[in-house]
């Protein structure tokens, strides 16, 4: 069993709220009574206005307020009861704008103000084609204010007709108004149906004649037509037909996109033709990758993350070629080695592989330090650690001595911090004992928001960030919630917040559960098993995917009784179970894939019959990094790449004391 320093502080917590009470329960009934309470709130957060009783909202408010720590959920569960008790929609809409504008004003947690605004929208939306002629004038401002949501999910039919109704009340400015406004912002048009509604403008006008009628509707005509080409091909991808299906439906594609540019203009419209761009290259079609993406970059103003997607799809199919003078010329043209620090760590990387195979060691040499330096945890530059590491040069000191480096933290959160966000610690902790992720990671925000905002000067603030962050990392792992604990220091280190350090690196890749990895590992090596533990569940227990997998190796229950039939999801939960039923399963999976481990990892994640396909066609590369980078599926491809970064990772971490220190060069 586990015992944690934060359970002597959580009970401190505990005792300084119980003991301020007249009648204290006892530690056991206040954490139950908290989790109760916790529940009950996440359960009214979750669903919609028409499932919550006003019953069911006084019995939550009262075991909230008997838990003693949510008082900023009260005026939240009151709001939510005020709407609820409106007799009709027209009066929700009313107490909707009443009550959001009262919890704003009342600076309550943003997020309890927008999930109120949320249910209310989803409320009206639900009932549109039911409101009455009387309710209409009620209901104006509210569909007004939100005029972007209701043109997008109300059917054009029940949007009509409401707007008849409106037609004859007296307001007929607020609608008109917004709708125009609506249509000018996001440069579309109205159906013609809906004209009599919007007021045209010079600007509408215009766009009006160079679109038509409708311009939004074309659009997602068009996008669905994509769609269909996209799944004639796909399934096709590395089988021998598809020659014949790429030449008959390309033209087609090509065509479809070249008459409807101003319909492709969307991120994810763009991002879905990058996307046939890689299929493109990934079937050897390397010509028609390189004219799709030209497409792109000639018609198109990208956002940093497609455009770091356009340059190495355009890289990549030069390098499946081992065209690397083309790809140096690529890089030239486009100035990447000038703007090498926007780039993402995987066109870093591949721009080094470039320079390095066109004979220019000694800039390659720069840049990917400059790579370890700005993406410390990626997998590329635990790929580039790696590869220093085997040609034992004077690089691997340099960057070891980077990933070796120190900082003085202070010890733990001082008595006067802790006895401020007390009840926000306390939340924490029942937000992670019940499981809730999603809240653990909100109240952290609000913690660092409040604190960060009360500090001083640039250094007092950048000296806070780097112990806050380390701290708050090292206590949510104390109290075992490993993920949230990722995600905030990944995310502090992206954007450069905080300063890398050995010991942020060691909070990064714990070691939990060694006494069941130890004893259950049946001759598997036990870093492999922390880093797909870490990658599966964050080392959750409970961890539970949408799918159903379950557990610390999130196993499909399915799955888990091909190795003990009595297994449940349930008994998946338990630590013990899990890992032995996951080591068996991986066994099996490295003696059926040769100890492959870039196909047992992919067919623990896609599925075995899915490999196999996949062998035949993408796995094909004599280099495991092509074969990883080939992989179809962009999850697998992912979950691959960050499991052999753990494993990285934690082999660094478990090496010899002697070899970790940091180098006197």
């Amino acid at each position: 069993m586990r015992t944690h320093y934060s359970f002597y502080i959580f009970t401190l917590f505990l005792c300084l709220i119980s003991c301020a009470s007249k009648h204290p329960a006892t530690l056991e009934n206040d954490v139950e009574m908290a989790e109760e309470a916790g529940r009950l709130i996440i359960h009214k957060y979750s669903i919609a206005l028409d499932r919550i009783s006003v019953e069911d909202l006084e019995n939550t408010k009262e075991k909230a307020i008997k838990a003693g720590i949510y008082f900023p959920y009260l005026s939240y569960l009151e709001s939510l009861k005020e709407i609820i008790n409106a007799s009709n929609i027209g009066e929700k809409t009313t107490k909707c704008d009443e009550q959001y504008k009262k919890l704003t004003a009342e600076n309550t947690f943003k997020y309890l103000s927008e999930n109120l605004k949320w249910k209310c929208l989803k409320e009206v939306k639900n009932q549109f084609s039911n409101i009455t002629k009387e309710q209409v004038p009620l209901v104006t401002s509210f569909v007004a204010e939100n005029i972007e949501y209701f043109v997008k999910s109300i059917d054009e039919k029940d949007f009509l007709v409401f707007l008849k109704k409106y037609s004859n009340t007296v307001d007929k400015t607020s609608i008109v108004y917004h709708l125009t406004q609506y249509y000018l912002k996001t440069e579309t048009t109205p159906p013609k149906k809906l004209k009599d509604y919007v007021t045209i403008s010079s600007k509408l006008n215009q766009l009006i004649s160079e679109h038509g009628y409708g311009f939004a509707d074309e659009s997602d005509r068009a996008i669905n037509n994509l769609k269909t080409y996209l799944r004639k091909i796909y399934p096709n991808g590395g089988k021998p037909n598809i020659g014949k299906i790429v030449k008959r439906y390309y033209p087609q594609i090509k065509r479809l996109i070249s008459r409807n540019v101003s319909h492709f203009d969307s991120p994810e419209s763009i991002d879905e033709i990058v996307n046939l761009a890689f299929f493109l290259t990934r079937n050897n079609f390397q010509l028609m990758a390189r004219s799709t993406l030209d497409f792109i970059r000639n018609n198109y103003t990208l956002d940093i993350e497609i455009e770091n997607k356009l340059h190495f799809n355009y890289l990549w199919s030069y390098l499946t070629q081992n065209q690397y003078k083309k790809s140096m010329q690529y890089i030239t043209n486009n100035n990447l080695i000038t703007r090498f620090s926007s780039l993402s760590s995987q066109n870093q990387y591949w721009i080094g592989f470039v320079l390095k195979k066109t004979g220019n060691h000694k800039e390659a040499s720069r840049l990917v330090k400059e790579t370890v330096r700005h993406n410390p945890i990626s997998f590329y530059s635990a790929l580039i650690m790696k590869e220093l590491q085997e040609a034992k040069g004077e690089d691997f000191k340099i960057v070891k001595s980077f990933y070796s480096s120190e900082y003085e933290y202070s010890d733990g959160f001082s008595k006067e911090f802790v006895q401020k966000y007390k009840n926000n610690f306390h939340r924490l902790n029942i937000w992670n004992k019940i499981n809730a992720n999603g809240f653990l990671l909100k109240e952290f925000s609000i913690i660092k928001n409040r604190y960060f905002s009360n500090l001083g000067s640039e250094e007092d603030l950048k000296i806070a960030k780097n112990n806050f962050y380390y701290n708050i990392a090292k206590y949510f792992n104390d109290i075992g919630a490993y993920l949230p604990s990722f995600q905030i220091v990944f995310n502090a280190l992206e954007e450069n917040e905080i300063q890398f350090s050995y010991a942020l690196l060691s909070k990064l890749f714990p070691k939990p559960y060694q006494d069941e990895i130890k004893s259950l590992n049946n001759g598997l090596d036990t870093i492999f098993l922390y880093s797909l533990i870490r990658q599966e569940s964050g080392f959750n227990p409970k961890a539970k995917s949408a799918v159903g997998a379950t557990g610390l190796m999130q196993l499909m229950p399915r799955t888990a009784r091909r190795f003990d039939r009595k297994a449940t999801t349930e008994t998946l939960t338990q630590p013990h179970v899990n890992i032995k039923i996951g080591v068996n399963y991986l066994s099996d999976l490295l003696q059926r894939y040769n100890n492959n481990l870039i196909e047992v990892l992919s067919a623990y994640n896609a599925g075995e019959s899915r490999v196999d396909r996949w062998k035949k066609s993408y796995l094909i590369h004599d280099s495991n990094l092509f074969n990883i980078e080939s992989i179809p599926f962009n999850e697998t491809r992912k979950y691959v790449k960050l499991i052999m970064r753990n494993m990285f990772f934690y082999k660094f971490l478990l090496g010899d004391e002697e070899e970790r220190k940091p180098s006197s060069i």
